[in-house]
């Protein structure tokens, strides 16, 4: 999976609206990562206007808020090392 692909996931999960897309954010489009740091997934989701903050003691999970109002969690899954993850589960959720 590389950046723009992650980045794009990330956009995706905050639908049905994002300030930005994808293509206009400043991340190296043809990088290919191998693993799911957590320098890496916070790049992608400021990329498209998201913050995030921790939710778990052990860092794999983040809240996101993206600028859309929508809100949402990442946890990074399959992990050899604190920072080495392989899978990614991203959730989004409204409020009614």
């Amino acid at each position: 999976m590389n950046l723009k692909s992650l980045a794009l996931a990330v956009a995706l999960a905050a639908a049905p609206v994002c300030s930005a897309s994808a293509q206009e954010t400043s991340i190296t489009r043809n990088t290919v990562i191998e693993t799911i740091d957590d320098a890496t997934l916070k790049t992608a989701i400021a990329a498209i206007g998201g913050t995030t903050a921790p939710l778990d003691d052990e860092d794999n999970t983040l809240r996101i808020a993206y600028p859309n109002g929508m809100r949402g969690v990442a946890r990074r899954m399959a992990c050899t090392g604190k920072e080495s993850c392989k899978g990614l589960i991203l959730l989004g959720y409204f409020t009614p």
